[in-house]
C-alpha cells in the first residue's frame, strides 16, 4: 500500500499514533524528510511509542541531512523545507535568519511555496 505524508499527520491529529508511527516509518524507508521529521516527533513526546529525545534528535537529523543532500542537487522545494523548518523550528533549533535565507534563496527561482511564503511575510502575517 502506497502512504502519504498527510495520511500520517491525519492519524496524528486523531491521536492515532500506532497508525502515525507505521506510515512513518514505511514513509522513512523511501528517505522522506517528513517522515523522519514525523517519527522525531513521535519520539520526542512519547506518542505512541516509549519517549527517547536522543533517538528523536537523531531522526530529525536525518530528516535535516536529506533535505541538505537535495538542496546541493538545486531542489528548490528541499530548500523551501529545510528553510521553513528553520524559521519554525520544527525539530531544529528555531534560526529564523538561517530559515529566511534558505527561502529567499528557493524564491529567487520560482519556487512556489517560498514564493507565498515570503508574500505573507512581508504582508505581517507570519511574525
Amino acid at each position: 500500500m502506497n502512504f502519504d505524508i498527510s495520511e500520517a499527520e491525519k492519524a496524528c491529529e486523531k491521536g492515532n499514533y500506532k497508525e502515525a508511527l507505521k506510515i512513518y516509518e514505511k514513509l522513512s524507508l523511501d528517505e522522506n524528510p517528513e517522515a523522519f521529521n514525523g517519527l522525531g516527533h513521535l519520539y520526542e513526546n512519547g506518542l505512541g511509542v516509549i519517549q527517547n529525545k536522543k533517538y528523536a534528535l537523531s531522526l530529525y537529523k536525518k530528516g535535516k541531512d536529506i533535505l541538505l543532500k537535495k538542496i546541493k542537487k538545486n531542489d528548490l522545494k528541499a530548500s523551501y523545507k529545510l528553510g521553513d523548518w528553520y524559521y519554525r523550528g520544527v525539530g531544529l533549533e528555531a534560526n529564523k535568519k538561517k530559515g529566511l535565507n534558505l527561502i529567499k534563496k528557493a524564491a529567487d527561482k520560482g519556487e512556489l511555496n517560498s514564493i507565498f511564503f515570503l508574500y505573507q511575510f512581508y504582508s505581517n502575517e507570519i511574525f
